[in-house]
């Protein structure tokens, strides 16, 4: 009898250890704010190029420099990047409240990028804009990243303990 409340007081401090966000979540959050302000970034890059001119150079058809592709794909990309930091901002809010659905919060969140950015490839190549072997090594880079990081959220304990509000 005095073996099992010893076990079973190792397993509420083992409980109590994984209470609190850490370990590999701190990755998880350094993530999260590098993606809110590289976000931020490329809005306030795709906002000048209507506020200096390129944007309407690129969607009057008598430009010489006409591709309403690119239109496309930058209105595409600042809507997305706008969702993208909201979205962000709700994982975070969800992490420090820790949800018991934050762990499938996060792996929808890799899956809905990772689709992004794979889409916007396909998009570019479809309409025969060339696309770069650096923006397909880092499409491929971050599909393992989202396995790494998908099979975490499944798989850890800390994950398991953490997150059960």
């Amino acid at each position: 009898m005095n073996e099992m409340k010893s076990i079973n007081d190792e397993s509420i401090n083992v409980h109590e250890d994984y209470n609190k966000i850490g370990g590999w979540l701190i990755l998880v959050i350094v993530g999260y704010i590098i993606t809110i302000f590289s976000a931020v970034k490329t809005v306030v890059k795709g906002y000048n190029l209507y506020l200096d001119g390129t944007m309407p150079k690129l969607i009057d058809s008598k430009s010489e420099y006409y591709n309403p592709f690119v239109y496309n794909l930058t209105n595409f990309d600042l809507v997305i990047k706008v969702v993208l930091v909201i979205a962000v901002i709700l994982a975070i809010l969800f992490m420090f409240s820790k949800k018991s659905f934050y762990p499938r919060y996060a792996i929808g969140l890799i899956v809905a990028v990772n689709i992004i950015n794979l889409s916007r490839i396909l998009y570019l190549n479809y309409n025969g804009i060339a696309v770069s072997s650096e923006n397909i090594i880092r499409v491929i880079g971050s599909f393992c990243r989202a396995g790494v990081w998908i099979t975490y959220f499944i798989k850890s304990k800390r994950v398991k303990y953490t997150f059960i509000k």
